[in-house]
């Protein structure tokens, strides 16, 4: 009963801080008779080291974690080379532990070349319909690799009927004698990560000078601290132009700079300021690659770049929650809080992230200088990437929707179709906590500044649903040959969504050098504007809250076009006659002629959809063979079903090659080109032949 009293003083303690009475848990847990619970120790950020923990020991097989963003609470073998695994819930052993247990890191020392192993974890929150739409883990072989790559061979999950959590199994050969093998549930960007990346910058551009190359001014600051001691980062992007003689004042009390010598970064009267952050959610790690894309073509000498960097001042906040990252949490704090859910009343001490970037993002409006604010986040369940806006009315509806529809004209991987603009998005409340999305940063700083360029972006882990053909740039003959089928995501993938949302501001704002605007459809900003008025009645509620999956799919058709001018179909040759000009295609067994041109990426995945059903055991239900991914066909809330999903095996940075290779063939090449589906023909509403859309290969069912 004691055990009992304590675990409930606890859990009121974390419900009572979240609603900022925390007077009130202290009272609590004295008429209790216990103590209350102190927040977690403030470290130096000294004591926050890279370390090695074993967890379990087999011969000569160690499994370990101790590093940053490691997870994995125990292990034990069941037989031979099979080991079952269980993650921590966030805050594991603390009176705020949570029920989240998506994500997990762990590495293992001492196998041997070609040794085999099975790896099941248990206890993982219920991600059926991620993974039904082959969903992969990751891994890498220090030293030999550079790069995570996805699992190759079988990944096999499995929920029973009802259950609030899933199994995943996945198997492993070692590649390498004896070296460290990391396996995530995604590719990693750890806090460590992140502190490398900003040394080599700052060493690179700090203190702001005119280098010989391109004028780029870069300040690294802290904007505050977090509870356990990290640094929660606050980075200044700009250029000299328009500098002004005083530096930034204060936004909010104790913004501590942490060297004494340093200054704030000058003020720049002109420019017009934008924010962005990311990592509010610590297991949401495609949010700091679209950042870590952003940050890196923002200090490029890309001429877009150099443009953004003479209008904008750019302050951007990589990690808001250091913390969760480090210590391996999906979704909290160290008290267990969803800091995207505490904007309206951020405490200063125990949501000391939230309240700084709140001071930030209040005082550069008082300025009238805040042009756009963007919050990174990833999504488990809705495939694509796609933002969500606020439910707004007339002009500032339009205002609105320019912006992510120029992200979906910048970046082939950005979904359009798939954003949110309804109100339900803004009040709805989530599942596990129950917490009101009035208080995320997206909805709370709208209602406090009038912003109407105030955004979350949302990036799944695994894969999209289509493929934007982009128009030209300026000094390219036409748009991108694009496959038929979306590839997963890759880091780069991500990368070049953060370079989009950077090109899209330029375009919203009639300031890009290379703008596609004047080689699409659209023609301009107005052209585009006139289009989004048009099909506004579209866009007040998610696609997927229409009636009926025609009206559904002829949505999608009108929204995702990119404004990519149509191509001619190609010469009509004599039937059993081929072309001259036109070599014999020789295609790979399993894939279709058109996989020729495809970028490898997609290759794969056509491999992948064209292998043979999988074959279900009568005795067992189960599914057991067959390369698939039918995202299509199973129903996300399928359970009591073992299913299990191929992929084809890489080579070490495999997944980096291919994805520079589908980018250099969705953004750069130009050339005669194949339309698209739909280009010629009806259903495709004001413009057709927008995006390449999945199809049947090589007889396979689609």
């Amino acid at each position: 009963f004691s055990l009992w009293l304590a675990q409930l003083s606890g859990r009121v303690q974390q419900l009572l801080c979240a609603s900022h009475v925390r007077d009130g848990a202290v009272a609590l847990a004295s008429m209790l008779g216990m103590p209350p619970v102190p927040p977690p120790d403030v470290r130096s950020e000294t004591q926050i080291t890279k370390g090695f923990t074993p967890v379990f020991t087999d011969g000569d097989l160690t499994f370990f974690t101790g590093f940053d963003s490691s997870n994995l609470a125990s292990v034990r073998r069941i037989r031979g080379g099979f080991y079952q695994g269980q993650p921590a819930p966030d805050c594991a052993g603390t009176p705020y532990e949570t029920p989240y247990t998506t994500w997990w890191y762990f590495g293992v020392r001492g196998g041997t070349k070609g040794q085999a192993i099975t790896i099941r974890l248990s206890n993982l929150n219920c991600q059926l319909k991620l993974y039904s739409q082959g969903m992969a883990p990751v891994f890498k072989s220090v030293p030999s690799m550079t790069n995570f790559v996805r699992i190759p061979g079988k990944v096999t999950y499995h929920a029973p009927t009802g259950a609030q959590t899933m199994e995943l199994t996945f198997e492993h050969e070692f590649r390498f004698d004896r070296e460290d093998v990391y396996f995530a549930f995604t590719y990693p960007y750890s806090y460590t990560d992140l502190q490398q990346q900003l040394a080599q910058w700052q060493a690179q551009h700090a203190p702001p000078r005119h280098p010989k190359g391109a004028d780029i001014y870069f300040v690294r600051e802290t904007l505050t601290h977090s509870l356990e001691g990290r640094r929660v980062e606050l980075l200044t992007v700009t250029n000299h132009q328009g500098i002004g003689p005083a530096p930034e004042p204060q936004c909010t009390k104790g913004v501590p700079v942490e060297n004494p010598a340093q200054s704030r970064p000058r003020t720049f009267p002109a420019k017009r300021a934008v924010c962005f952050s990311a990592r509010v959610h610590p297991g949401e790690v495609p949010a700091s690659h679209v950042m870590d894309g952003l940050l890196k073509f923002l200090l490029s000498d890309d001429p877009c770049a150099a443009s953004a960097r003479d209008h904008f001042v750019f302050k951007i906040v990589p990690m808001l929650n250091p913390d969760g990252v480090s210590n391996g949490h999906y979704r909290t704090d160290p008290l267990g809080m969803n800091l995207n859910r505490c904007y309206a009343d951020p405490d200063p001490v125990q949501e000391s992230p939230i309240h700084a970037l709140k001071a930030l993002i209040l005082a550069l409006h008082a300025d009238a200088s805040l042009a756009l604010y963007c919050d990174l986040h990833a999504h488990a369940t809705r495939r694509g990437t796609f933002m969500y806006g606020n439910a707004l009315e007339g002009e500032e509806f339009l205002d609105m929707l320019l912006y992510p529809k120029l992200v979906s004209l910048n970046s082939p991987y950005f979904d359009f179709a798939g954003c949110n603009f309804s109100e339900k998005n803004m009040r709805s409340t989530d599942k596990r906590d129950g917490l009101s999305k009035e208080g995320s940063s997206r909805v709370r700083m709208w209602q406090e500044t009038g912003l109407v360029h105030c955004y979350t972006l949302e990036a799944n882990y695994n894969t999209m649903l289509c493929v934007n053909r982009l128009p030209p740039m300026d000094g390219e003959d036409g748009p991108a040959q694009v496959s038929g089928y979306p590839p997963k995501y890759v880091p780069e993938m991500y990368r070049n969504i953060g370079c989009g949302l950077v090109t899209a501001l330029l375009d919203l704002h009639g300031l890009n050098p290379r703008s596609r605007l004047p080689q699409s459809t659209f023609q301009s900003t107005q052209g585009l504007r006139d289009w989004l008025e048009r099909n506004a009645h579209l866009l007040t509620q998610p696609v997927t809250a229409l009636k009926g999956k025609a009206a559904q799919a002829a949505a999608k058709t009108v929204l995702q076009d990119c404004g990519a001018p149509l191509v001619p179909p190609p010469p009509v040759r004599a039937p059993g006659r081929r072309s001259a000009e036109t070599p014999p295609l020789k295609a790979p067994k399993g894939v279709g002629r058109r996989a020729q041109s495809m970028p490898p990426v997609a290759v794969a995945a056509e491999e992948a959809a064209a292998a043979p059903s999988p074959r279900t055991s009568r005795r067992s239900g189960r599914q057991t063979a067959g390369a698939v991914d039918r995202s299509h066909r199973h129903s996300a809330s399928a359970k009591g079903a073992t299913k299990t999903v191929a992929l084809p095996k890489p080579t070490p940075d495999e997944d980096t090659s291919q994805a520079a290779a589908a980018l250099q063939a969705l953004t750069l090449a130009p050339g005669k080109l194949r339309p698209a589906a739909g280009a010629h023909g009806g259903g495709t509403g004001d413009r057709g032949g927008a995006v390449v859309r999945p199809k049947a290969v090589c007889g396979s069912n689609p």
